[in-house]
Parts: structure tokens; sequence; C-alpha cells
């Protein structure tokens, strides 16, 4: 039905002769749907930005639910002529197509249809290296009504500093506060209680999840009121049973805090430590920081619990000389 509702709106557009220039399709997002477009009205020659929540429109009713703004024209031109000069950047298909291959949902669609259509893809969020998308968009956005500019922010999440702002790679569709457990089998329901003994950390960073168990780290948020599971793990191959796991992490909310560090001016969330790094969750990805790199300059550490410090200092007497060692531990320990 919803792929009907979509080409549905792009026949009322044809026969209203309107010109779509650049549109922004949105399907299962958070379970909703939406479209929005620039579009020339050959009519009145002026250019709008159309909205329409794909939801609740009436597919014999199209204009019913059509909501437009007038968009300047001194924005359009500079919109056309920023992706003009641009062109070249964006001539590569699989520069454009981004859809996971796991993350059915959160599908996004980008279409330019001037000086050549192009189509862009992706799941969730709107990759940083597509930057010039961004005034396009929040532009798109403006033009509709309020109550869609949170999902604004969360296309846009890459472009912002939060280290919360991760990439999912599955969708389940689950209401964890009904018990609704039907997912997931006899076996993994056991295996998945069983691993709660190999929880080293958990905790709620402002609207995540994040859980790092048996070396594997996830990501994961909650929405009960539209029963839905998102989760970012690091390693894409391991069983269900940890998101059972996950679940029974959520439901008993009993916290052991990551260790964190301030370096540079950014904040990091170590998760684990080996012979010479440490594994952080940085900006919007995973990375490695060199234990030397770290403790070679100024930083701020906090939530140290006594099993992360003792395997810390027993990787800093491993990596500097024994008068370094002493300058640090006396420093931060």
């Amino acid at each position: 039905m919803t792929e009907k509702k979509f080409s549905a709106v792009q026949k009322y557009l044809k026969k209203k002769n309107e010109r779509v220039i650049i549109d922004l399709v949105i399907k299962d997002y958070d379970k909703s749907n939406f479209y929005l477009a620039l579009v020339f009205n050959k009519k009145i020659e002026k250019f709008k930005v159309l909205f329409i929540p794909i939801d609740v429109m009436e597919i014999n009713r199209v204009e019913e639910y059509c909501c437009y703004q007038f968009m300047e024209i001194v924005n359009v031109n500079y919109f056309l002529e920023t992706l003009n000069s641009l062109k070249a950047t964006y001539q590569d298909e699989e520069f454009r197509n981004r859809l996971s291959k796991t993350l059915k949902a959160y599908y996004i669609e980008v279409n330019i249809n001037f000086s050549g259509e192009y189509k862009f893809l992706t799941n969730q969020v709107i990759p940083e290296d597509w930057s010039f998308l961004f005034d396009i968009i929040v532009s798109l956005f403006e033009h509709a009504p309020n109550i869609v500019s949170e999902l604004c922010n969360k296309i846009l999440a890459l472009f912002n500093d939060s280290f919360t702002n991760i990439k999912y790679d599955y969708s389940l569709d689950i209401n964890i506060d009904k018990d609704n457990l039907g997912i997931f089998t006899d076996n993994e329901l056991t295996l998945g209680k069983k691993l709660l003994e190999e929880v080293t950390f958990f905790e709620k960073i402002e609207d995540k999840y994040f859980a790092y168990i048996n070396n594997n780290l996830f990501i994961y948020e909650i929405n009960n009121y539209k029963g839905i599971f998102n989760v970012f793990m690091n390693n894409k191959n391991i069983d269900k049973a940890y998101l059972y796991t996950l679940y029974c992490l959520y439901k008993e909310k009993s916290e052991n805090k990551f260790p964190k560090i301030i370096m540079d001016n950014e904040k990091y969330l170590v998760y684990d430590i080996t012979e010479n790094d440490l594994l952080v969750v940085s900006k919007k990805t995973l990375i490695k920081l060199a234990i030397k790199d770290v403790f070679s300059t100024d930083l701020e550490m906090f939530d140290i619990n006594d099993s992360f410090k003792d395997k810390l200092i027993e990787v800093i007497n491993s990596n500097f000389e024994k008068d370094m060692v002493d300058k640090i531990i006396k420093r931060y320990f």
C-alpha cells in the first residue's frame, strides 16, 4: 500500500504540471513514511516545497494532504548552482548507493532531477561525504511542518559531534515493555540469559544504551511506543542470543559505566584495551587510540573502575620507560 501511495503522489504532480527538481523519499523511518520535494509549478512559474505525510494520505485524495510553502528563487539558485558545480563528485553510482545489507528499514532516497537524473540511496542517516546535500535537506524541512523537525535532526545526525550517532545494523519489531519475545528461540533465550555473566560495561548515554559483552560492542535504542528495537554491533556475525541479553539489560537497568577520556577537547567512550591501544567510540565511529599518544598529551579520565585501572596500568608499564610510568601513575592514578 505504501508504494501505491508514493506512485499516486507522482501521478498527482504530473497532473498538476509540477516539475520535481529535488525530492526526499523517506520510508519505514520509525515506522513512518514521508515525502518532501522542491517543485516548480509551470502554471504560476514559482518554486514550492511540498510535504506529504504518506501514512495518513488517501490514494484518491492526494491533493487534500499536500502542504506547500513557497521558496525564494535566490535559495533555489544557490542549491542548483552548488549541485551543478559538484556534479563530478557524485557521477559514480556506487558513491550514491549506501543501502545497508542488513538494515531494511529507515530507507532514505534523494533524487536530483536537473542537468541529469541522480538517485542517492541510504539508510537512517545521510553520509558525511554527501555534505553537499546538507543545506538542501535542511531547507526542505524548514519549509515543512515543525512536527518533522526532529526527523531532520535524525537524518543529518552524522553532521554533529555526539558519539551516540551510530548507524544501526538491524531494526527489529519488538515491544520490549510487553515482553514480546517471539523473535527468539528457546536456545537463544537460554544463552542470552547466560551471557549476562559476560557483560563488562552497560550504560545509558543520552537516548542510547551501550553494552560491551564478551568482547562485542552494542549500541541500541528502544522505542516502545512504536515497538522498535534498533541495534548497532561491531561484530556483524554474532548469535541472536546477544539481542536477548540486551533486552535483559534494558529491563534490569543495572549500570556498570564505561571508562571515558577527554583528549584535545574531544570525549571518547572506552570499551576495551589492547597491548598498545585503547578501543574507543569516537564521533560516529569506532577507532583505536595508541596508548603512547594518549598519555603523551593532556587528558582527563573518569568513570574508571578498579578492574579497568589495573589493566590500564599494566599496559602503560609495557609501553613506557619506568620514569615516564611513574609520572603517568602519579598524575592520573
